[in-house]
């Protein structure tokens, strides 16, 4: 009988489960706390249950309760490498930057490459101010760099460390990683061929390119990624370049797009749309 109810508490537990894990996607944190903490209730080495709640407290930024959680998970599974992560970032939000090393290092030596694309967003998500945003920026390209030599086809690697350099301003970098994904992309590759032709002309257009930057957002057109920011920016493009009229055909289709600063624009040169 002992063993009967065991195996029907830990069904009720796997359903208390699910709940909370789609009470999470749908937003509704602390609805799935709750169900979490039933979860643990009927079954208190749930080590997965343990971490949905600790992710779903770092949602309702209650950063102790989450790591705590983190903490149970990785007694509880010590092959999870993303409870290792998350429990890093939870050391280092709580000030004790020696363990989240420890835990990062761990999370990189179970799984080398999700490990250091996970340090690597933390990296990029780490900003204080000045000089130190910087370094960490330096530090996300490094473990971006370490993604991509294990897999040197990792689309999402590519546009990390791209979004890297952009913020460092280092753009020829940037455009280099831009036309990677292009490369690696064919076609009906989701969005990120339109991604990296819209983020490659923001780079040209710093840089002074601004032919370039056309001839990447006339692509995006082609590829019928018609935004109301694309015909916008290429706008922008025309008029550095000293072509007015075809500017303002651009201003006109993103204002008719309900693109407010073309809109502001047109209204102040008396131009209708």
């Amino acid at each position: 009988m002992g063993q009967y109810n065991e195996a029907v508490n830990r069904l009720s537990a796997t359903d208390w489960f699910e709940k909370g894990y789609a009470l999470v996607f749908a937003m509704r944190y602390q609805e799935a706390v709750g169900a979490f903490n039933r979860a643990i209730e009927l079954n208190p080495k749930f080590a997965e249950a343990y971490f949905w709640r600790g992710f779903a407290f770092v949602l309702l930024e209650k950063d102790r309760q989450a790591l705590r959680d983190f903490e149970k998970a990785v007694e509880l599974d010590p092959k999870n490498w993303n409870a290792y992560a998350e429990r890093a970032a939870g050391y280092w939000y709580m000030g004790d930057r020696q363990k989240a090393v420890r835990s990062f290092d761990k999370a990189i030596e179970l799984d080398p490459k999700e490990g250091y694309r996970v340090r690597a967003k933390f990296y990029m998500g780490c900003i204080e101010g000045g000089e130190e945003d910087r370094h960490y920026y330096r530090q996300a390209i490094r473990d971006y760099d370490r993604v991509i030599k294990l897999d040197p086809k990792d689309v999402e690697g590519y546009f990390g460390r791209a979004a890297a350099y952009e913020l460092l301003n280092h753009y020829r970098e940037a455009i280099r990683d831009y036309t990677k994904i292009i490369e690696l992309s064919p076609k009906d590759y989701g969005l990120a061929p339109p991604l990296a032709y819209d983020s490659r002309a923001r780079a040209y257009y710093e840089l002074g390119d601004y032919q370039r930057a056309i001839r990447d957002l006339d692509r995006l057109v082609e590829l019928d990624y018609k935004s109301a920011s694309t015909y916008f920016a290429r706008g922008l493009a025309y008029i550095k370049l000293g072509n007015r009229q075809q500017a303002i055909e651009d201003y006109k289709i993103a204002a008719r797009l309900g693109y407010k600063k073309a809109q502001d624009f047109l209204k102040s040169e008396g131009i209708s749309w």
